[in-house]
């Protein structure tokens, strides 16, 4: 039977209506709720705008800002409306600021700027992004004083870390290809930039659930928050408590990584040492042989997978899908087979590495006019991610390329409807004859 290498190896909108005006003409709390808006000096800036319930004497809210990679405001604002009713902050989050979005701090500083002339938000500023709304985020953080910044899916080096004067919250899955950026704090965490807060989940390259990001996000705005719309010391006793249970079940469930974390960040807040001795509890957890056995088998898990992902670009940059199916196989089998969690995570992390490396190749071969290695890498990249919206739109490119008209406008479909929402690439790669094709409920252009 051929050995495939892997075995071998085993011996990562539309404007909408706003009803608010300038503060200086309105002296009346905009309603609570979510609705659409548009910067005034630049109105193809669509955002999306949540005010939880307040009480009048809390009358100028924390903004946070949230960014997501594709642009869907929405669906990243969905996820943080826990957090502002609990915390009492008000959420704005870009349609418009994407992936490669050109001068995204010129559009960053044009949308905190046309909320803050509109809302009620005072001084802080908060920021939020996953992966590459990550990246903008911290970025935009290491040039402005903001409070605090919260990110998932991508982290800073730690020269861009040091940049940033204020505490950087980290929400990685262990299962997402991007988790050695955060992980390699981990390991020596002496070393690690002293406003870095960590922790993890099981999760692969998607935004954290709403619990989960509320909960990290304390400790930010509850280690910071100052002013009339300051959580009460009760809640900091019950957010308190909550991160006790949290410690106490990571510990019964045999995670001392995540167990360790939690303690970790919290006893590094002067308030909430208030409530417990956690440097005691962190040095407690640390200093158990199961924690560092845990510790040793993600350091194994990682060597592993940086191994594999260095043979794996290799052979990505020549093999065809004869050779890729079968290996692809394997990866899926090792995975589901595997009852080691850290290299079952790793095995995880590779197939997304793969992912991200087929779209970073396609994209390359559009940008560079290379359609035969196009041709050889898509079959690859639909093996792998079938329904992944990039790579219907990398179809449309080459069936458009070779003159296929009904396979272009297919693909095109078929990327919509799987999420694919870049509508100004797509004009400008795509003549309109061919987009006014589609369906009008995908016409959005």
């Amino acid at each position: 039977m051929k050995m495939t290498l892997f075995s071998i190896l085993l011996a990562g909108s539309v404007f909408g209506w706003v009803a608010c005006v300038s503060k200086s003409q309105n002296s009346t709390m905009p309603p609570s709720g979510a609705h659409s808006d548009s910067c005034s000096t630049h109105l193809e800036h669509h955002y999306e705008v949540y005010l939880p319930e307040r009480t009048k004497k809390c009358s100028e809210l924390p903004l946070l800002v949230v960014i997501d990679p594709h642009g869907q405001g929405k669906k990243a604002l969905a996820t943080f409306k826990m957090a502002a009713d609990r915390y009492q902050l008000m959420v704005v989050a870009s349609n418009t600021l994407r992936n490669n979005y050109p001068d995204f701090i010129t559009a960053m500083d044009e949308l905190i700027g046309d909320v803050k002339k509109k809302y009620p938000v005072g001084e802080a500023l908060y920021l939020a992004g996953f992966s590459g709304g990550a990246r903008m985020a911290l970025a935009y953080a290491g040039r402005h004083p903001v409070q605090g910044t919260w990110v998932s899916g991508a982290l800073a080096d730690i020269d861009q870390l040091q940049q940033i004067h204020s505490p950087v919250v980290v929400l990685d899955g262990m299962a997402d290809f991007n988790f050695i950026e955060a992980a390699q704090y981990i390991f020596q965490p002496a070393s690690a930039p002293g406003n870095l807060f960590i922790e993890f989940t099981q999760m692969e390259h998607t935004w954290p659930d709403s619990m989960q990001i509320t909960n990290t996000l304390g400790y930010l705005v509850l280690r910071s928050a100052k002013g009339k719309c300051k959580p009460s010391a009760k809640w900091v006793k019950t957010y308190c408590q909550n991160q006790e249970q949290q410690i106490a079940s990571s510990q019964s469930s045999e995670n001392f990584l995540q167990a360790a974390l939690v303690a970790r960040n919290m006893a590094r807040i002067p308030e909430f040492n208030k409530q417990m001795d956690y440097l005691r509890l962190q040095q407690s957890i640390e200093q158990d042989a199961s924690f560092k056995s845990e510790l040793n088998q993600l350091q194994e898990s990682i060597r592993f997978e940086l191994n594999i992902r260095k043979e794996y670009s290799r052979a990505l940059q020549r093999e065809n899908i004869t050779w890729w199916q079968p290996e692809i196989d394997t990866l899926k089998k090792r995975t589901d087979e595997s009852r080691d969690p850290y290299h079952r995570l790793a095995l995880q992390r590779i197939k997304g590495f793969l992912g991200i490396l087929s779209y970073t190749l396609c994209n390359q071969c559009i940008q560079l006019e290379n359609y035969s290695d196009l041709e050889r890498l898509l079959p690859i990249y639909e093996y792998l991610e079938p329904r992944n919206p990039d790579m219907f739109y990398f179809k449309a490119c080459l069936a458009w390329e070779k003159g296929q008209e009904k396979a272009a406008v297919a693909a095109l479909q078929q990327s919509v409807e799987n999420g694919f929402c870049d509508w100004q690439r797509m004009t400008a790669e795509f003549p309109q004859k061919l987009l006014q094709q589609l369906p009008d409920s995908r016409r959005e252009l």
